[in-house]
């Protein structure tokens, strides 16, 4: 199986194409998630000062090289580790199963 990041990176987008309504519901958990992980102070907003500092911080570790900017490479690579999270038995493959066990996990966590 070829697991260069540029083949992994076209399948992300079939299955982004192929799977786009429950990739909607995904975001919206992973938007829950980055608005109480940037919501510093607890109060539920965000302002200005915590999503510019959330953010900087998020670039940061996206940017392997420390060079102030992404390359395709890098930010490819950021993807995959997020989407490698929706594939736990790591075969390089998303089946309903395992999509429909992190969209259950991911709405748990937003009840919480």
């Amino acid at each position: 199986m070829n697991s260069s990041p540029r083949h992994l990176a076209r399948l992300v987008a079939v299955s982004g194409f192929l799977l786009l309504g429950t990739a909607d519901l995904a975001s919206a958990g992973e938007d829950a998630q980055t608005l109480k992980a940037f919501d510093t102070n607890g109060d539920g907003t965000l302002t200005s000062a915590e999503a510019s500092a959330g953010f900087s911080g998020q670039f940061a570790s996206m940017d392997a090289d420390k060079n102030g900017a992404l390359s395709e490479d890098e930010y490819v690579n950021a993807r995959l580790t997020k989407l490698s999270k929706l594939d736990p038995d790591n075969d390089g493959a998303i089946t309903q199963d395992e999509m429909r066990s992190t969209l259950k996990e991911r709405f748990r966590e937003m009840r919480r």
